[in-house]
């Protein structure tokens, strides 16, 4: 592998983090510069660092970023590629959440989100379409995705479920080859190699009795965060379905409309859509809450990898890790079955109807949702002359 510069990081991630739209996508990005342009990792090498990632929560584009850079240059060299890949993600829903809840309550600003519903039921449509093969593989899975379905219907728990879920994976899907037991995991080594990260770690979660001091809405808040963030296997969308559950339902910090025209701007701004927590922490506390909100939902998933990093290739092979990974996909499968269903009330007209089928097929397609959203912004533009 050869020497990269510090620099040479910063530079390539904040690229990254600047121009890059849809998990995938950028997966795709971050695999082109490190392996195809600048040869800092084989393609062996990148999968291996993938398949890693995905065994963790969190979202994919930033676990993947961070991990590259620590297969580069240490803990120093994850830490840049975390900090930098986030950075414009970030500073971009900052301005735009400043702009819409300055804007919210003026009719003609708040007409131009009127169909956007309909457009992020589509995107969350396509995604369960994508999802589909991994959490359906069997009638297993169908079985198991149906179940949580209903829970998540009958408003049961989400830890409780998403707990059953990953249990059920491990008994069910037993047979399946998903690889070896794994080696001897050496604890020694991991709290030796990993001690820095999981020290943070520590003080990221003892910090949450230190924030009531300057606000007490702000613990709730990092709690609600960081239990998205925890929670969210398989991608952003999985995310999403988990931040209705604490930011709309239990918490009531946003309303329905509040929360899809959120999602709406996280689509269109490079990065991580897991990033609308900025746009919830904003609502609850303005620049605080967004600052507090974007660090608990983004950071303990990382730490956690950055921690379990220096055993990265015994780990990613052991079975019942992927066992009940599997099993949580079909939870999170249902978690966003269960979301349609509850933003379908969107769903008014024949003109909704119609863009839900067009938004649908065009992201098949492979259009990015950053089109979808402004189709449906100039279409609440015409009809609400």
């Amino acid at each position: 592998m050869k020497k990269v510069t510090l620099f040479e990081i910063i530079k390539t991630f904040f690229k990254i983090g600047l121009t890059c739209w849809g998990g995938p996508a950028i997966v795709a990005s971050i695999k082109k510069e490190s392996v195809e342009k600048k040869g800092w990792l084989s393609k062996e090498e990148f999968n291996e660092s993938l398949a890693f990632c995905q065994i963790f929560p969190g979202p994919i584009a930033v676990q993947t970023s961070g991990h590259i850079g620590y297969r580069l240059r240490g803990f120093k060299g994850s830490f840049l590629a975390f900090f930098f890949y986030v950075l414009p993600t970030f500073l971009f829903m900052l301005i735009l959440s400043s702009i819409y809840f300055k804007y919210e309550k003026v009719p003609s600003f708040i007409k131009l989100f009127d169909y956007l519903g309909v457009v992020i039921v589509a995107i969350i449509v396509d995604a369960i379409w994508t999802m589909r093969e991994s959490a359906t593989k069997s009638y297993l899975h169908l079985i198991l995705t149906a179940l949580c379905t209903i829970a998540f219907i009958l408003k049961f728990q989400v830890v409780l479920v998403l707990l059953f879920s990953g249990l059920m994976g491990i008994l069910l899907f037993k047979t399946e080859k998903s690889g070896r037991k794994g080696d001897g995991i050496e604890i020694k080594k991991i709290l030796k190699k990993g001690l820095f990260p999981l020290m943070l770690l520590i003080l990221l979660f003892c910090a949450v009795f230190v924030l009531p001091y300057f606000d007490p809405v702000l613990k709730n808040l990092s709690l609600k965060m960081a239990k998205i963030n925890l929670l969210s296997f398989g991608g952003g969308y999985t995310a999403i379905a988990l931040m209705h559950q604490e930011a709309v339902i239990s918490s009531k910090y946003l309303t329905d409309k509040e929360f899809v025209n959120g999602l709406a701007l996280g689509q269109i701004t490079p990065g991580p859509v897991i990033i609308t927590g900025t746009f919830i922490g904003y609502k609850v506390l303005g620049l605080i809450g967004a600052i507090i909100s974007t660090i608990y939902v983004l950071l303990p998933s990382y730490l956690i990898l950055l921690f379990f990093s220096p055993l990265f290739k015994e780990i990613s092979h052991i079975r019942y890790v992927k066992l009940f990974t599997a099993g949580l996909l079909s939870a999170f499968l249902g978690m966003l079955l269960n979301l349609v269903i509850h933003l379908s009330s969107s769903i008014t007209d024949l003109v909704s109807v119609i863009l839900l089928i067009v938004s649908f097929v065009l992201l098949r397609f492979k259009i990015s949702p950053i089109f979808l959203v402004a189709l449906s912004v100039i279409l609440s533009a015409f009809l609400s002359n």
